[in-house]
């Protein structure tokens, strides 16, 4: 029975491990090819209930509770790295990018009040205020990250939890949380009370890492609490009182070599690509050319998330209205 179980899940994952790379290589078929396209998204839908059902290489994560605050605080030399790239790293100017155009989708008017939660050093606050948006709020638990908030000229910055955020009720249009949720001890708590200090009819757009079996070193250094599913966000949304507007994965391009790479390093407990694990917090500064040749092909996929639902990636996202 044991090593019936052992043969199953070493074929499934063996599987997985040659396919992966096999898509990978006829990407630009499937993606520039209208039917290809509908063929890969048919088969990322199966792939992904498959990775739901995939319990071997899921694992919950379990953080010890800080002493004197319920949520962590991301790894100090981390940090600075981060406030170094945020600006000019592809991964968060694609991502500025999508909610800048979900925004729009949405019809936020100019002066909406919106509320940036975990707004690290404010990169995206300022983007949205050079966009049009005159009334936007930055909060961040990291005094570091609203000091430099306040040095790039952000008024409206605050050290908050993002769990209990000090304002009144019904005070926000619009919340983001940009990766942000998955760093609260208690989400459910968060998102009540950011339910709460919503307007009437006003929308939270939140996107957080997908997919547990994906979990790596880089969440432990950022201190996540866990990644989530679409099925999941959706979940806690609803239970809280929102409505789901629209939900979906994000980051769906680049989602293939970072599942092999990932799978392998579960695969190969030892070695090089173990050790490579244990040790990256995976935040690179890429050569130029490389940053923007994805920054161009993600921004490309923003495109299509407007149009279509991605059935997979690194990232997922809701939409959800009060």
């Amino acid at each position: 029975m044991v090593w019936a179980k052992w043969r199953k899940n070493n074929y499934q994952h063996s599987l997985i491990l040659i396919v992966l790379p096999l898509l990978y290589v006829w990407q630009p078929f499937f993606i520039f090819n209208p039917l290809g396209f509908q063929l890969f998204i048919r088969f990322a839908e199966k792939l992904k209930s498959h990775f739901d059902n995939f319990s071997h290489i899921t694992h919950l994560r379990i953080l010890p509770l800080p002493k004197k605050s319920i949520f962590l605080k991301m790894d100090k030399e981390y940090e600075v790295k981060y406030h170094e790239q945020e600006e000019t790293n592809w991964w968060f100017v694609s991502r500025r990018n999508i909610i800048l155009q979900q925004l729009k989708g949405n019809k936020v008017p100019s002066k909406a009040k919106i509320l940036d939660i975990g707004s690290a050093g404010g990169i995206l606050s300022l983007y949205l205020i050079s966009k049009g948006y005159e009334n936007v709020y930055s909060l961040d638990y990291s005094e570091d990250a609203i000091a430099l908030c306040k040095k790039r000229g952000l008024k409206n910055a605050f050290v908050m939890d993002g769990q209990r955020p000090d304002f009144p009720e019904h005070e926000f249009d619009v919340i983001i949380a940009s990766d942000s949720l998955e760093h609260l001890f208690d989400d459910k708590l968060a998102l009540n009370n950011w339910f709460k200090i919503l307007k009437a009819n006003g929308i939270a757009i939140i996107y957080v890492p997908a997919f547990m079996w994906l979990w790596s070193k880089h969440d432990e250094i950022n201190f996540h609490y866990r990644r989530y599913t679409r099925k999941e966000l959706n979940n806690k949304l609803t239970s809280c009182g929102f409505t789901i507007v629209k939900s979906g994965y994000w980051n769906f391009l680049v989602f293939i070599p970072t599942a092999i790479l990932r799978l392998m390093q579960k695969a190969f407990k030892k070695g090089n690509l173990k050790k490579m694990n244990s040790q990256s917090d995976q935040l690179l500064k890429l050569p130029k050319w490389i940053n923007k040749i994805l920054m161009g092909l993600v921004i490309f996929e923003n495109k299509l998330t407007s149009k279509i639902r991605l059935p997979i990636g690194i990232s997922t996202f809701a939409i959800a209205k009060k």
